[in-house]
Parts: structure tokens; C-alpha cells; sequence
């Protein structure tokens, strides 16, 4: 079975801004595709990562759940692999 997985990446210092087309876009494909998520490296007192699927684009960071610390990649990477089980 074939699994298409969209991953958009930002950098957040400690916010960022997105364009309503890009999260609009991410929710289609959230949708239509096996998953769409994205990843946030974020910038504040201490680095940490965050896995954010279009729903929750607009929530709080901190109080997210799927985060680790630092610009973690090999956690994003570990996190999609155990996504295409």
C-alpha cells in the first residue's frame, strides 16, 4: 500500500506567519492524502521541535503535545517512520 505523507516545515522565532492559502492547502491535503503535518523548529529561551497537524495550526505551542527539545531531526525522522508502519 502506497502512503503519501506532506510535511511543510517553519521556523518560528517564536512565531511565524502563514498565509490562509498554505493552511487551506495543508488541510486539503491532510484530508486527501494519508497525512499531512507540520514541522515547527521554534525559537524561544530553549530550541525545541513540534509535530502540528493543520487543525492545531493555531493553537499554542507550549501546550502541544508532540514536541521534543531542541531542532531535533532525527525525531522527525523516527516520528515518519513510525507513521509509514
Amino acid at each position: 500500500m502506497n502512503k503519501t505523507i506532506w510535511i511543510e516545515v517553519k521556523y518560528a522565532d517564536p512565531d511565524f506567519d502563514t498565509k490562509g492559502i498554505q493552511e487551506l492547502t495543508m488541510l486539503r491535503l491532510r484530508r486527501a492524502a494519508y497525512t499531512a503535518f507540520y514541522v515547527i523548529y521554534r525559537q524561544t529561551e530553549e530550541q525545541r521541535t513540534y509535530i502540528v497537524y493543520p487543525e492545531h495550526i493555531g493553537e499554542d505551542f507550549d501546550n502541544h503535545q508532540v514536541s521534543a527539545p531542541g531542532f531535533n531531526h532525527d525525531w522527525v525522522i523516527e516520528y515518519v517512520k513510525g507513521l509509514m508502519l
